[in-house]
C-alpha cells in the first residue's frame, strides 16, 4: 500500500485562505441575496455551510424544477440579488440550462453585467464564452482541486461567507488542526474498509438537525463518487430523522445485515421542548442500534461551530483518500459519469 499522500492543493490551507482574502469581495458587498445556479461539487460545499449557518439570504438552484425556481424569482428583489453561477468544467448541462433561462427572464429587470457572476475553471467552455459575450464577471477557480474536494475553494467560500467574510478563519483554523491527528483517521478508514470487505455495503447517514443535512448530502458525494469504481465503495444514504424512522426503523432493525451507520447531531446552543425531544429520539435510536450489535459511528457539530465544522470536512476526505489508497483507487476521477453525458449529449 502506497503512503498517503498530503501534498494536495485542497489541503494547502495557507494558501487557499489566501486566495480567499484576496477574492472574498468578487461579488459586491451590496446584495441582500444571492441565487447560486450550480450542482455536485461545484456548489455543495457551499450549500453545505449555507445550511449548517441556517443562512436563508443564499438559495440553491442546484436543480431543474421549474415552480421552484419561479416561485423563489417572483418573490425576490432581483435587483438587489446577486446570481452566481458556478461550473468547474464550464459544460454542466444545468448551469448553462438555467443561465440562459435567466438571461432571458432578467433581461428587463436588472442589469445582467452587474448582477451576474461566474466561478469557473481556467479553460475554454460554453459558461466562460457566454459570460464573456454578456460582459459578465468571472472568477478563475483552482482546477487543479475537483469539485468534491473544492470545500475550501472559492466556489464553495465566496457564495457561503459572503455575509460573513470574517468567519472564515475560524473554518480555516479547523481545517488546520485535522492536520495534526492523520494516523487517527487513517485507523478509521482501514476500519470502514474491514467492514465494506465484510459485506457492509451500505452506509445509511442518520440526520438530527435539517441544518445538517446538507453536509450529510457532501458526504454522501465524496464517498460514492470517490470510491465506486472497479467493483469498490458502497451506497452511502442520507436519512432525514426523525422522520424516517417512521419508514425505516424495522428494516433497520431487523432487514438485511449489510448496513452501517452513522449519526449525526449537534449540541443545541439554545435548550428548548422541541430540541430536547430531537436529541431523546437521537439517544434511544443509537441505544436501540447498540443492543443489536450494529456498527455505529457519532458525529456532533456544535451548533455554528466553525472550527468543528472545517475539521469534519478535512477528516472526510483524508478517510476517502486512504480507502482509495487501500483499494488502489483514483479518488479523483469519475470517469463513468461520462457515459450519461453521453447519451444526453
Amino acid at each position: 500500500m502506497k503512503k498517503l499522500n498530503l501534498e494536495k492543493p485542497f489541503l494547502n490551507f495557507d494558501e487557499l485562505e489566501k486566495n480567499y482574502q484576496i477574492n472574498k469581495n468578487f461579488i459586491k458587498p451590496n446584495f441582500t441575496n444571492i441565487i447560486v445556479i450550480g450542482v455536485g461539487g461545484s456548489s455543495q460545499g457551499s450549500k453545505a455551510i449555507s445550511s449548517f449557518l441556517n443562512e436563508e439570504r443564499i438559495v440553491y438552484f442546484d436543480h431543474l424544477s421549474s415552480p421552484l425556481i419561479m416561485n423563489t424569482l417572483e418573490n425576490f428583489d432581483l435587483k438587489s440579488t446577486a446570481f452566481l453561477f458556478i461550473s468547474k468544467s464550464g459544460k454542466t448541462s444545468e448551469v448553462l440550462t438555467i443561465f440562459d433561462f435567466l438571461c432571458e427572464y432578467c433581461d428587463s429587470k436588472l442589469s445582467i453585467r452587474d448582477n451576474f457572476f461566474v466561478i469557473t475553471d481556467k479553460n475554454e467552455s460554453s459558461l466562460e464564452d457566454l459570460a464573456k459575450h454578456k460582459n459578465i464577471s468571472i472568477l478563475h477557480c483552482d482546477s487543479e482541486i475537483g469539485g468534491r474536494f473544492s470545500i475550501f475553494g472559492l466556489n464553495s467560500l465566496i457564495p457561503s461567507f459572503y455575509f460573513e467574510t470574517n468567519r472564515v478563519h475560524k473554518f480555516f483554523e479547523g481545517a488546520r488542526s485535522t492536520l495534526t491527528h492523520i494516523d487517527k483517521l487513517v485507523v478509521k478508514a482501514e476500519r470502514m474498509h474491514e467492514l465494506v470487505s465484510s459485506g457492509k455495503v451500505i452506509n445509511l447517514n442518520l440526520v438530527y438537525g435539517n441544518h445538517l443535512t446538507e453536509i450529510v448530502n457532501w458526504k454522501k458525494q465524496l464517498f460514492a463518487e470517490s470510491l465506486g469504481k472497479n467493483g469498490n465503495g458502497f451506497m452511502p444514504i442520507t436519512v432525514e430523522m426523525p422522520k424516517e424512522q417512521h419508514s425505516l426503523l424495522q428494516l433497520m432493525m431487523d432487514g438485511p445485515q449489510n448496513i452501517f451507520y452513522d449519526l449525526f447531531s449537534s449540541n443545541p446552543s439554545k435548550p428548548n421542548l422541541i430540541n430536547i425531544t430531537l436529541q431523546n429520539h437521537k439517544t434511544a435510536t443509537h441505544e436501540a442500534l447498540l443492543s443489536k450489535k450494529f456498527e455505529v459511528e457519532e458525529t456532533i457539530i456544535d451548533e455554528e461551530d466553525l472550527l468543528q465544522l472545517g475539521q469534519f470536512f478535512v477528516e472526510q476526505m483524508i478517510i476517502v483518500m486512504q480507502m482509495a489508497n487501500i483499494n488502489d483507487i483514483d479518488p479523483f476521477s469519475q470517469n463513468e459519469v461520462e457515459i450519461q453525458k453521453n447519451f444526453l449529449n
